[in-house]
């Protein structure tokens, strides 16, 4: 029951970050702009992913489109952020590295009809890095924190939180498909992490339109 309602009403998680982006895009720096795109990204994604689930087609394919498009947007993201701290060269080298390791994923190890888990795998752990180093580099160099008033920290921590969890239910997601009950948990749980993903995202953006 609770994962059949989380499944129809999946596309409600992104409601509040993509009202409030469209609402105050003008007057984002460019971090938060691509950090919209990719909340935008994703809204029509889980739409057509949606509409194929309605109508009993497979829509996995669209998760192989979506790791590469995800993680080059995160990185960008990261490219900005991190430049306050350190030369950022092998960020680039990393974004593309990521699409051919991707694409060689999807066409030799993992077809577009499961789950492409190496590639999600490796995105998940390169985030992770990407977050910690972020936090690091942020607890040592600022007299105080504060997750309640830095967008640019609350998003960190989704990220931080979303990718550490994905990571863990994506590694398995291939080996429970056939076991209906695990898979059922599996999903719910990674509809949960969502919901408090893009919601903690969709707070981060509104405090970013205030200041």
């Amino acid at each position: 029951m609770i994962f059949k309602f989380l499944a129809v009403t999946s596309p409600l998680v992104f409601i509040l970050p993509t009202l409030v982006s469209l609402r105050n895009i003008k007057k984002y720096e460019l971090k938060f702009r691509i950090l919209s795109w990719h909340v935008w990204l994703a809204f029509v994604i889980e739409m057509i992913s949606y509409w194929l689930w309605m109508h009993k087609q497979s829509n996995l394919f669209l998760l192989h489109l979506y790791t590469i498009l995800e993680f080059e947007l995160v990185s960008l993201f990261y490219i900005i952020l991190l430049k306050q701290y350190s030369k950022i060269w092998s960020i680039p080298t990393i974004m593309i590295s990521f699409v051919v390791f991707a694409i060689i994923d999807s066409l030799f190890f993992h077809d577009l009809n499961h789950f492409n888990v190496f590639a999600r795998s490796i995105e998940c752990l390169i985030i992770i890095s990407y977050a910690i180093y972020y936090l690091y580099k942020h607890l040592i160099s600022s007299k105080t924190i504060s997750f309640r008033n830095d967008p640019v920290l609350l998003t960190n921590t989704a990220f931080l939180f979303y990718f550490s969890v994905s990571f863990f239910l994506f590694l398995f997601s291939n080996h429970i498909m056939a076991e209906t009950f695990k898979t059922y948990l599996v999903w719910t749980m990674h509809s949960i992490a969502l919901w408090i993903y893009y919601t903690t995202i969709g707070i981060a953006l509104w405090k970013a339109g205030k200041k």
